[in-house]
């Protein structure tokens, strides 16, 4: 896929778009928090496996769960223990994302092809 962006692979014009754009989702968080909000009490919405004793109370958590994991995201928060860091540039951001999204690890993880029974 990074052969695709030409050249520069991912430090050229993907990287700088990149950074732009996390500097615009940073910059209007409160906009995007809110439109995200709406999924929470969604009904339509499944955030986990359906479970028969469940009421909607675990969904709920669920879904406030993950919304507290993107605004910490929103706010240059990464890694595990996010509450105890400071918060990284939107460049830093943008590199560790594009660290994680290229690692051989992460990407065999997800591919099958590369599972060992192949």
């Amino acid at each position: 896929m990074v052969d695709a962006f030409g050249v520069t692979g991912v430090e050229g014009a993907f990287r700088a778009a990149c950074i732009t754009t996390m500097g615009v989702m940073r910059r209007e968080k409160e906009a995007l928090i809110s439109v995200l909000k709406t999924f929470v009490h969604d009904p339509l919405v499944e955030w986990s496996k359906p479970d028969k004793r469940s009421h909607g109370s675990r969904h709920v958590n669920k879904a406030q769960e993950i919304m507290k994991a993107i605004e910490k995201k929103l706010n240059g928060q990464i890694g595990k223990n996010a509450h105890a860091k400071l918060p990284i540039s939107t460049e830093g951001q943008v590199q560790k994302l594009i660290h994680d999204s290229t690692d051989l690890n992460n990407i065999s993880q997800m591919y099958i092809g590369w599972a060992p029974f192949y």
